[in-house]
């Protein structure tokens, strides 16, 4: 038989109620997206606190590579051994 003649199959279209409960479903106030942002807000907010303590640990890393580096003899190969 040649497939150009068979038909595609018929698409099943959801019941009306089916259509209604999901957009139900999307529109209801359940209060989780508002939940999701509350929770990602505490959390930006405790990265924020962080913040002064991790800048503060990263000028630390820099002394240090610094200090240890300090008998290099040149500032490009300060950066040199720092990348390494």
């Amino acid at each position: 038989m040649d497939r150009r003649l068979v038909a595609p199959p018929v698409l099943a279209w959801p019941a009306a109620a089916r259509i209604g409960q999901l957009r139900a479903e999307m529109i209801s106030p359940t209060g989780t997206p508002s939940a999701a942002k509350d929770r990602t807000d505490e959390e930006q907010h405790d990265v924020q606190l962080l913040m002064p303590e991790v800048h503060a640990a990263i000028k630390d890393l820099c002394d240090t590579i610094e200090f240890d580096l300090r008998h290099e003899p040149t500032a490009p190969g300060l950066r040199r051994r720092a990348r390494e």
